[in-house]
């Protein structure tokens, strides 16, 4: 019953973070929260898949500057052009800093290490990147309900799996997945689209189905980015990606699937705005 109270308190103030942050934050407020969303989710996908931080801390903290510097670039540079370039510079000199670090180093495998390092800024620092630039063009009420809709397919697929799921979906990874599952988190996402279209035309103009196509790619994104961090656990072989959320676990075990969905919602709204928008 402890546990259960501690995992539902944990998840409210989670939830409630971010809902203030893209409501009430501006820029500069969600960019602080994405800020802490790389910090500690770079921390354990370093210590993940390095072992250890002992012995890397140099690199660690480099790598960790140029994840900080991407996700925060926007704000600090104020959509100034020349700030801007400013910005880009001292990410470049960072990287370049890092690499002729790792010559200096004396590891096993440095190729391993600067490949961990690189992947440790494009799994979890650029989607959060992504996050702050769609804030900006497309507003929080639609990063909003992206951020209801990972929710409600995660509960979805949960409350379907556990009512009637008998299919794998996929068992060498997740064996408590289910097709059956997928497709109730599926249907959480495209009533959810639908809904927000319907009530809130004002925030979420446009054809319904547009909304609907959003849901299923937030679904089918949102499944893979959770599928991907359950492989990187199973290689190392561990249950969670950290403890800094009592009864959830780690901070990429809370935000796995939104490295996989921004990314991709970002294609598809660029796909709309641009490509749609100039052939209709």
């Amino acid at each position: 019953m402890k546990k259960l109270l501690l995992r539902t308190l944990t998840g409210f103030l989670y939830v409630a973070l971010i809902v203030c942050s893209l409501l009430w934050g501006g820029v500069i407020g969600f960019t602080l929260l994405c800020c802490l969303f790389a910090l500690f989710g770079m921390l354990e996908f370093l210590r993940l898949t390095k072992g250890t931080l002992s012995g890397h801390v140099a690199s660690s903290v480099t790598d960790i500057l140029i994840g900080l510097s991407l996700v925060s670039m926007l704000a600090l540079s104020d959509g100034a052009l020349f700030m801007a370039e400013v910005w880009v510079t001292v990410i470049g000199i960072l990287f370049a800093v890092r690499v002729i670090m790792q010559l200096y180093l004396h590891t096993t495998d440095p190729v391993r290490d600067i490949a961990l390092s690189g992947m440790s800024v494009v799994y979890v620092a650029l989607p959060l990147t992504a996050a702050v630039w769609f804030y900006y063009l497309f507003g929080p009420q639609v990063l909003l309900l992206v951020f209801i809709m990972i929710w409600l397919n995660d509960t979805g697929a949960f409350l379907v799996g556990s009512m009637i799921g008998r299919h794998r979906l996929f068992e060498r990874l997740s064996p408590k997945k289910s097709w059956e599952g997928f497709w109730g988190g599926l249907l959480f996402c495209v009533l959810a689209g639908w809904l927000a279209n319907m009530f809130f035309p004002g925030y979420f103009g446009g054809s319904p189905l547009l909304y609907v196509i959003l849901g299923i790619v937030v679904s089918v994104f949102s499944t893979w980015g959770d599928l991907f961090e359950s492989m990187l656990k199973r290689t190392v072989g561990v249950k969670d990606s950290g403890n800094i959320l009592p009864g959830h676990g780690g901070m990429l075990d809370r935000i796995d699937s939104l490295l996989f969905v921004v990314p991709a919602v970002s294609g598809y709204f660029f796909f709309i705005t641009n490509i749609l928008n100039s052939i209709f």
